[in-house]
């Protein structure tokens, strides 16, 4: 190697460490930007909790208020750190506060923002976990793109895994009564059970397989066979032509 090739090649390294280190800096710099805006939010209704001279109504008021104007501060951080945790993280409070301020377009916003550009991060797990317990979420458009960009580009198998079983579920919710849902939401679980058939999620979707298959609305109800009160087995087809009331009990 030549003394001219061998600086260029340290020249490069040193721009690459630079470059490198550069990112570092910017990342650990945005990263307590977001902790320090934290504290200032935390710390304003914490002020607003101490004043006992206000009403509940005001106090409440306030609260949301002041939610309301760390929205737009939380929302241009998560912008300045783009794909990073640290971006994450801002949108997770984007949305917190926009539940405090009862603010549907800020959750919306951030919820649209998280499918774009963070499907990837191991942190969408516990957004899924607050989504699929949200039943003002079932069926929602901004769901299932949240659901369709981690199903597709999650952080690990069990994630993307548990995205499609959930993507398939809110189609099929979506479809109602509707022949066209079900059968979408059937290819979807079908889709499960192949790609990942030694997930949890493949079993469930093998449940609702079934329940699209088998137990709709005009559908011939599948045989069963059962032992009545006193000891006689029988088998549901033998009463058929007949009213037939079925009765689910059990101890919990």
């Amino acid at each position: 190697m030549t003394r001219h090739s061998c600086l260029g090649t340290c020249l490069g390294l040193l721009c690459l460490v630079s470059g490198w280190t550069h990112g570092q800096a910017q990342s650990t710099d945005l990263s307590l930007k977001l902790k320090s805006l934290i504290g200032e939010y935390e710390k304003a209704q914490k002020a607003i909790s101490a004043n006992t001279k206000l009403s509940g109504d005001v106090q409440e008021r306030r609260t949301k208020e002041t939610a309301r104007k760390f929205i737009p501060r939380f929302n241009a951080l998560a912008q300045q750190a783009t794909v990073s945790e640290t971006g994450t993280d801002a949108l997770f409070w984007v949305m917190g506060l926009g539940r405090t301020a009862e603010d549907s377009r800020a959750i919306d916003s951030a919820l649209e923002a998280l499918a774009q550009a963070h499907a990837a991060s191991p942190r969408m797990a516990e957004l899924l976990d607050t989504l699929i317990r949200d039943e003002g979420m079932r069926g929602r458009d901004i769901f299932l793109r949240v659901l369709g960009a981690v199903k597709e580009r999650g952080a690990n198998a069990d994630l993307k895994s548990r995205a499609l079983f959930h993507f398939a579920y809110q189609t099929y919710l979506k479809g109602g009564t509707e022949a066209k849902g079900k059968t979408e939401a059937r290819g979807l679980f079908g889709e499960l059970i192949k790609d990942y058939p030694t997930s949890k999620y493949a079993r469930y979707a093998e449940g609702f397989i079934f329940d699209v298959e088998n137990l709709q609305v005009g559908m011939m109800a599948p045989d069963f066979e059962a032992t009545d009160h006193e000891g006689k087995s029988f088998k549901l087809t033998d009463y058929r032509g007949k009213v037939v009331m079925l009765e689910f009990w059990g101890f919990w």
